[in-house]
């Protein structure tokens, strides 16, 4: 995909802050780079059911869990067993930029603490 002339590229970012998270966003959008957004991700909670369930709902949160981390480098090592039930708390920042812009996009995110 073409913008402008230049390639297209995605880039994906957490925050643990929504001030900086906000702030990401602003320079993002300052230094031209319109098309950004910022989601808040809810906590998953994995491991617990406030209920018996007959549907094994549980055991498919954790089947599709596994298969999501799976897909992220950054989770190559996270075992589920070991890590227990944890909330994670944070902020999604998704840029879509062209080439020209995609190492200052790359500095922004990360002058404001955000993990690619």
């Amino acid at each position: 995909m073409n913008v402008h002339g230049n390639k297209h590229h995605s880039i994906v970012a957490t925050f643990d802050d929504s001030q900086k998270a906000e702030d990401a966003l602003a320079a993002l959008l300052s230094a031209g780079i319109t098309d950004a957004t910022l989601d808040k991700i809810n906590p998953i909670v994995l491991g617990k059911t406030p209920e018996p369930r007959d549907d094994n709902l549980e055991e498919t949160i954790d089947s599709a869990a596994r298969v999501l981390m799976a897909s992220d480098p950054s989770h190559v090592e996270y075992d589920l067993e070991k890590q227990g039930v944890e909330e994670k708390k944070g902020y999604l920042l998704k840029i879509a930029t062209g080439t020209s812009k995609l190492n200052q996009a790359l500095k922004i995110v990360k002058k404001y603490g955000g993990e690619i």
